[in-house]
């Protein structure tokens, strides 16, 4: 029978301990890594293309680059802590293929930030975006996917959350600065955040979150954003390419405002 006063033995919490800390000394080496593949990321996409911009923007560039990388670092080292199965208190000793597909994701969202500071290059660097929105973006479906199927981490999830917000925000802006895209579709590339800050809060406030409709939405949001990054290429009118992003970017906003309504509906019952 269990005994509400009884607590574990000393030995088995000084052993989680352990396990914890030695298991957080391998994880800040996966941080570090992500650091070094941004940094080598960075100056490779710098000699590719400094001869394609002024000296100002490539500064614009690097800094906008930088902050973006520098944010998803913050956020990676926050989850650290949460790097474990559902039902386990033991920490992951490493990170899982899931984790690092988001964190692949994540890096090419770093590198998309950055092209708003700079025109779209000539030739055959035209595609930069659309390259780069692609992978990022088959390679957050396939961390997604890992999660529907319930092998995932827990800070896992909570990465390609924040990641996936970064990245919807960062490409409808992209698309918008290339011309391809209506300015009003800046609000739907924030409606990730506005869920994730609504949680949040509703969170501080003692209400208990539940994943509203992530994983459909989930599967518009990259929909939306494929076709986005795709219409971001040269080959496309941007008059053509303005109506099928509006068409799944409609559909996606759409929905997240049903879902941002109904997680902020179950805030105010919770605070009535």
């Amino acid at each position: 029978m269990f005994d509400p006063m009884h607590t574990a033995p000393r030995p088995d919490s000084d052993a989680l301990a352990a396990q914890r800390a030695q298991a957080r000394k391998r994880l800040n080496r996966a941080w570090f890594a992500f650091l070094m593949a941004g940094v080598a990321s960075m100056a490779a996409m710098f000699w590719a293309l400094q001869s394609q911009w002024e000296s100002d923007q490539l500064k614009g560039w690097f800094l906008v680059t930088a902050l973006a990388l520098f944010y998803e670092l913050r956020i990676f080292k926050q989850a650290l802590p949460l790097m474990r199965l559902p039902d386990e208190e033991a920490l992951a000793d490493r990170i899982d293929g899931g984790v690092a597909l988001t964190l692949a994701a994540g890096l090419g969202y770093a590198l998309l930030a950055g092209l708003l500071m700079v025109p779209q290059p000539a030739g055959a660097l035209g595609w930069l975006a659309t390259a780069l929105t692609l992978a990022a973006l088959f390679a957050d479906a396939w961390a997604e996917k890992r999660v529907r199927e319930g092998d995932a981490l827990v800070g896992g999830g909570h990465l390609a959350r924040e990641f996936r917000a970064l990245g919807a925000l960062v490409i409808t802006v992209v698309g918008i600065h290339y011309g391809k895209l209506p300015s009003w579709l800046l609000a739907v590339g924030f409606m990730e955040y506005l869920i994730l800050f609504t949680a949040s809060w509703m969170a501080r406030q003692g209400a208990k979150v539940s994943a509203v409709g992530i994983r459909t939405r989930t599967i518009f949001l990259l929909n939306y954003l494929a076709v986005a990054g795709a219409s971001m290429a040269p080959i496309f009118h941007p008059d053509v390419a303005a109506v099928i992003s509006v068409m799944t970017g409609a559909v996606y906003g759409l929905m997240a405002l049903r879902d941002w309504l109904k997680l902020s509906g179950a805030g105010r019952e919770k605070a009535s």
